[in-house]
């Protein structure tokens, strides 16, 4: 077994799990801690840091849609240019 196999197959658990204990450690020691004024999202006008996060949320949507299409018409063999028939 390589290294690449390994790290792919042992770290999304140990990332799980440490969100898993992570939220349950914040949420007992930290409860009134959690609050949406730390983030902002109350407030009546919009933030240009929201905007932006939002907007780069989108581009990133599109860019992984674009990609993963892609190397679909690749694998696929799409790539090729049909030949007319005369």
């Amino acid at each position: 077994m390589a290294a690449g196999e390994i790290f792919w197959d042992v770290v999304p658990y140990v990332v799980l799990a440490i969100v898993v204990v992570g939220t349950w450690w914040r949420y007992r020691y930290d409860k009134f801690g959690w609050t949406t004024r730390s983030s902002q999202l109350g407030e009546d006008r919009p933030i240009l840091g929201h905007i932006v996060f939002i907007l780069g949320l989108v581009l990133i949507a599109i860019g992984h849609g674009w990609a993963i299409n892609w190397a679909y018409v690749r694998l696929a063999g799409h790539h090729r240019h049909h030949q007319r028939r005369a």
